[in-house]
């Protein structure tokens, strides 16, 4: 394996273990103080890109869109790039790499939902964890999707 791929794999495995932890230690912040950071992510976001929309329905579009779609997808994505990189030469069937990085996507999905039915303040809903998971769907099709184009194209099936 080259050294540079190595390097490569690496971070994307250091960024999945970072967005693993931010979701979970997400999860295990008490409602009220989760709120306060959700409020104050929309109130900054809307100030930016001046929206004039109800800050309460706005903040659930924020927190669904970015903290759990988006969020979870970014691990899931990490994660994929990550093995992909680094099983580049070692394994055939990138399939399997895919739904490996789906299956530990959904997995933290579910933890950090019931971890929240633990927490102060907070409610695990399935709800969030197809949100999550969707989320994790989506980053890892497209990765798949740009790779096999590559595939194809690097192997002269596109022209």
């Amino acid at each position: 394996m080259k050294k540079s791929r190595l390097i490569i794999s690496i971070v994307f495995f250091a960024l999945t273990l970072a967005t693993t932890v931010l979701i979970l230690v997400n999860a295990a912040i008490n409602g009220e103080t989760s709120a306060a950071m959700s409020n104050g992510l929309t109130a900054f976001i809307m100030r930016v890109l001046h929206i004039n929309a109800d800050e309460s329905k706005f903040a659930y579009f924020i927190r669904k869109s970015l903290g759990h779609f988006m969020l979870n997808g970014f691990n899931a994505g990490f994660l994929t790039l990550g093995l992909f990189f680094y099983m580049k030469d070692k394994i055939k069937h990138r399939a399997l790499l895919l739904v490996t990085s789906f299956g530990y996507g959904v997995l933290i999905a579910a933890i950090s939902e019931l971890i929240q039915l633990f927490t102060d303040g907070r409610t695990g809903a399935m709800s969030d964890v197809g949100i999550n998971s969707l989320g994790c769907l989506t980053f890892v099709l497209i990765i798949g999707l740009v790779y096999s184009i590559k595939w194809k194209v690097q192997n002269k099936e596109i022209k």
